[in-house]
């Protein structure tokens, strides 16, 4: 009875080493393309990656005609991601998410000189534009796993994050400030007071978050994938911003500048607030 027990015991060990043997091999298969190149990463392998998504979307509006391909600067908005894998299943990354922006507005005033010279020229016109820069970074770390069959792998982890957004606002006016002019025409300010600079306070956020994905290897060590994430933060300004006008001192016979202190942009959070992020992404490993 005692040598049957064993013997049962064995054969129930034997069949589940036999099982995960055959797991792996099915997991591992269509691994390696014909030249037994490796398509997947490994254990010490490094991995760059950036967003396909902007790329994707311009693409996407040359065929189906779309005209928001504007050739005008309008910032850079993807992610950019680095890896090491601790082993063939598990890795650490980093991930920065940038949103830079550079706009600007622009308004018809008149033109004050030309008045003056001529109180009956139709065509008396300049222009006042307010350019509005913007940059958003969110820096992430991450623990990632792995699995999956050939070439179509998935992963799943945790990560923490750090964010930091800040605005600026300038303005440039077609009509000088001078002695003879101290109340110029413009599209913004009072004209006698007039808005040259504002800065905003910066806004720091700290969270958690989680990601899943699936990546397919088309060639060797390269991958397109996409991925979804679910992070929770809170934020607030740990600054406040700073607002520079300008006026004419008849005192001294000069244009002045003050700058003074603005509000805070945004009250500091009371709870945590829930970001969900999507995106495709092209992948290198090496």
């Amino acid at each position: 009875m005692k040598k049957l027990a064993i013997l049962s015991i064995g054969t129930v060990l034997a069949t589940s080493s036999l099982a995960v043997a055959q797991n792996d091999f099915v997991r591992k298969a269509g691994t390696e393309n014909k030249s037994g190149q490796t398509l997947i990463p490994e254990a010490k392998d490094f991995a760059i990656g950036v967003d396909a998504s902007p790329m994707l979307r311009y693409l996407g509006n040359m065929f189906t005609g779309a005209n928001n391909n504007a050739p005008e600067f309008s910032g850079f908005q993807g992610a950019l991601y680095g890896k090491y894998f601790l082993t063939d299943k598990s890795a650490v990354r980093v991930r920065l998410n940038m949103n830079l922006r550079n706009g600007q507005e622009s308004a018809t005033v008149q033109d004050d000189q030309r008045v003056a010279a001529n109180p009956l020229d139709v065509n008396a016109s300049t222009v006042d534009y307010r350019t509005t820069k913007s940059s958003t970074f969110d820096l992430r770390l991450g623990y990632e796993m792995r699995r999956g069959y050939g070439r179509l792998q998935g992963f799943w982890g945790g990560e923490v994050l750090i964010g930091r957004q800040r605005s600026k606002v300038e303005y440039d006016y077609g009509n000088a400030m001078t002695s003879l002019n101290q109340s110029p025409t413009a599209a913004w300010g009072t004209g006698a007071v007039r808005p040259v600079s504002e800065v905003s306070g910066t806004n720091i956020r700290f969270g958690l978050g989680g990601f899943a994905g699936v990546e397919y290897f088309f060639a060797p060590k390269i991958a397109i994938g996409g991925e979804l994430g679910l992070a929770f933060y809170s934020n607030g300004n740990v600054n406040f911003g700073e607002g520079t006008n300008e006026s004419f001192n008849t005192a001294t016979n000069s244009v002045q500048t003050e700058t003074s202190r603005l509000g805070r942009t945004a009250a500091k959070a009371t709870g945590l607030q829930t970001v969900t992020t999507g995106n495709i992404f092209l992948a290198f490993h090496f």
